[in-house]
């Protein structure tokens, strides 16, 4: 829609009749043009026409899934009171995009500070979100444990808003994957069976295509399985290397064995999607990655807060935190040699790179030293080819 003034007044279900030519998405005309058709398609859409506030009429409301349409509408809800509470809106932009996945008001040069930090993946609700609602939650239904059936109910419950906050969140690849992996560890909890996190990840893929086959051609499905995957793969590797004694170092070393576990696994796809890096990711992601679990707590405060006073209060910190971190992560993207850009690496590239990373996990875990110098071997047609490519 062109009109965005007017667009602001369509929402989820809405029945639109129109008068307009539809044509089929077009293909990208030029070399690394952003492949608008093929993202379309992953959103299984084909066709498209250009509108403006004449074009157009609404003559139903009362179509689409029902369970979106509500959860859409409290989400608005939601969003509309911290809208109330927090004055500054960059904050609260960021605010409601890691909150409630809702992007469409993001500015776009604070996007770019986010992107050129490798920081990026922090406003799209994931994994990090659903598990303090799921940490939330376990924590203050406890009590319930003390009673007959009470493990039952409070994973019940439990399950139940790890769900609703899916939906409500627009229900991503990510945010799917989560809630699919909470909901097995949640059952492995009640069977007391353990669980093997890799196997829990690959099922929650799985489910996933099963039910959208689409998203596995998507960018964002496939960055996501890459970062948990290498921070499943990776991390524990890290953690052997060395961690100090003092507790807080500690946190700080492990969150930071996390961002580079997730960094060195999602490399291939971000330099053949995006052909850039991010130098400073580790340091950006301490800036806001800390702070955003703090930035959750408070949200969550805000969200369910019936006093005035504990509500300004929320949206006072909320502002005050956001405000520093964007401010960093300007600081850090504004740096010499912040972004390593230009680079253009193809599928064949991609393929021999994981090639790499597999041997190398296999040779770490087994302590093999033949498998290591094999990746090295496996590095040096890449190197060529590389090269050749650039050449």
């Amino acid at each position: 829609l062109k009109d965005t003034l007017t667009s602001q007044s369509l929402h989820y279900g809405d029945l639109i009749v129109f008068k307009n030519a539809i044509h089929d998405a077009v293909a990208p005309l030029n070399p690394k043009e952003f492949a608008y058709k093929a993202y379309l398609s992953t959103k299984g859409i084909g066709h498209q026409c250009l509108l403006t506030a004449a074009d157009y009429k609404i003559i139903g409301s009362n179509k689409g899934n029902f369970i979106l349409k509500r959860s859409l509408h409290i989400r608005q809800v939601l969003i509309d009171k911290f809208a109330i509470y927090m004055h500054k809106p960059e904050a609260f932009q960021i605010a409601v995009a890691l909150l409630f996945g809702y992007r469409s008001e993001l500015e776009a040069t604070t996007k770019e500070a986010f992107t050129k930090t490798g920081t990026i993946h922090i406003l799209s609700v994931s994994g990090l979100h659903v598990s303090l609602v799921f940490g939330v939650l376990s924590l203050l239904l406890r009590w319930l444990d003390r009673f007959k059936h009470g493990k039952m109910m409070r994973c019940s419950i439990v399950l139940l808003f790890v769900w609703v906050y899916v939906i409500l969140t627009g229900m991503s690849p990510a945010i799917l994957r989560a809630g699919i992996m909470i909901s097995f560890f949640i059952v492995s909890l009640l069977s007391g069976r353990r669980q093997i996190a890799v196997n829990t990840l690959l099922t929650s893929a799985l489910f996933i295509l099963l039910l959208a086959p689409q998203y596995l051609f998507t960018v964002g499905f496939q960055l996501s399985y890459a970062a948990i995957l290498g921070i499943l793969l990776f991390y524990p590797l890290l953690t052997n290397l060395w961690l100090p004694n003092n507790k807080w170092v500690k946190r700080i070393v492990q969150y930071s064995y996390v961002s580079i576990a997730a960094q060195i696994f999602t490399l291939p796809l971000t330099l053949h999607y995006f052909g850039q890096f991010p130098i400073y990711f580790l340091i950006a992601n301490l800036f806001i990655g800390i702070p955003s679990v703090v930035v959750m707590y408070l949200g969550i405060l805000l969200t369910f807060s019936p006093l005035d006073s504990v509500s300004k209060l929320g949206g006072y910190l909320l502002e005050l935190i956001l405000t520093f971190c964007v401010d960093v992560l300007r600081f850090i993207s504004q740096l010499p040699l912040s972004t390593y850009s230009g680079i253009q690496w193809d599928t064949f590239q991609l393929i021999l790179l994981y090639i790499v990373f597999i041997f190398l996990l296999i040779a770490s875990n087994y302590r093999d030293k033949r498998l290591f110098y094999v990746s090295l071997v496996i590095l040096l047609p890449l190197n060529v080819y590389t090269v050749i490519k650039n050449f």
